[in-house]
C-alpha cells in the first residue's frame, strides 16, 4: 500500500519535472 503511494506520488512529481524542463 505505502509502496504503491510513494510510486504514484514520484510519477507526479517526475511528470511536474518534464513540464518545467519544457517550459
Amino acid at each position: 500500500e505505502r509502496a504503491g503511494y510513494f510510486h504514484s506520488e514520484m510519477e507526479l512529481i517526475f511528470e511536474t519535472f518534464q513540464l518545467v524542463e519544457v517550459v
